[in-house]
């Protein structure tokens, strides 16, 4: 997986794409398959796979980015059956808006049926945290975690 759009600076139109790679030689592509719809004016940094409908696939998590702030979105891409061979982009599904530049989600106990993601807001300058469901993708809880901004440290 391929994440795209942030370099050069002031490139808008990113995606995500999978790149199949040659198993005896690593340095040949086989293929490249496109995941998200690259006109949008947004753009991606990381994400993370876990199946968010229940159905056996593994999504893409991702947050997406047009460096205005209050226009991040956490997303999902769902996984067709036929990922590597479809011609159409993923489905996308928003999550919630806010993150936009870099997320970490992990799994806890306390929280069976959901995956929790970190978000760095750069440009809504804050933390948040954001409860996901892994039975239909759907926001379950979320909260600022830090909105301190640096002009509030004196120097």
């Amino acid at each position: 997986m391929v994440p795209d759009g942030f370099i050069p600076p002031g490139k808008g139109n990113g995606g995500v794409y999978l790149v199949v790679m040659d198993s005896i030689d690593v340095t040949k592509t086989l293929k490249t398959v496109t995941m998200t719809n690259n006109s949008d004016g947004y753009f991606y940094h990381m994400g993370f796979w876990a199946d968010l409908n229940g159905d056996g696939r593994k999504d893409f998590l991702t947050a997406k980015c047009n460096a205005t702030a209050g226009e991040g979105k956490l997303v999902w891409y769902e996984h067709p059956i036929d990922s590597l061979d479809s011609t159409q982009n993923w489905t996308e599904h928003i999550i919630a808006t806010g993150p936009d530049v870099g997320i970490e989600a992990d799994f806890f106990a306390q929280y069976p049926n959901e995956i929790v993601v970190f978000a760095a807001q750069f440009f809504d300058q804050q933390l948040g945290l954001y409860r996901v469901s892994l039975i239909d993708g759907t926001l379950v809880d979320s909260r600022a975690i830090d909105t301190t901004t640096l002009s509030a440290y004196s120097v």
